[in-house]
């Protein structure tokens, strides 16, 4: 199993309203692959990521996540979002999933974006791995 850094439950709540915000309506396991990008960010020991020791410095940081954008739409649906909302829960199981699991789909990958969006770090850049609505990248330093 992979190491578990140091994990609190305001971790857990972060984690789980940024898939509910960057993947909600997406199967189950899309959400889990977007999961295990954010985690990958809270392991890793490269790049922008190495001070990451605890994963809402991961999730938090600014302009990382689109769904934390004041002006984004998701933002305020993710602010209300509490353990009583199924898309909470369901969420929540995805970063459970993402943390605890011995399979890691995206092939290590820091970063994503939805199918046919631009995004400027991903140009020049192949995904490694496609799923549902998302293209995943393990080569964005």
């Amino acid at each position: 199993m992979p190491e578990v850094r140091r994990l609190l439950q305001s971790d857990l709540d972060i984690a789980a309203r940024t898939v509910a915000g960057e993947a909600r309506g997406e199967p189950y396991d899309d959400q889990v692959d977007v999961a295990q990008a954010m985690t990958n960010r809270w392991r890793s020991n490269r790049g922008q990521f190495q001070k990451d020791h605890i994963l809402v410095q991961a999730v938090t940081r600014h302009a990382q996540f689109s769904c934390f954008n004041q002006g984004d739409a998701n933002f305020p649906f993710i602010m209300n979002l509490d353990p009583s909302d199924r898309v909470y829960r369901t969420a929540l199981r995805a970063v459970l999933e993402a943390i605890d699991s011995d399979e890691d789909r995206t092939l290590g990958a820091c970063h994503y974006k939805a199918i046919g969006t631009f995004a400027s770090w991903a140009e020049g850049k192949t995904p490694c791995y496609t799923n549902g609505g998302h293209e995943f990248y393990n080569d964005v330093d």
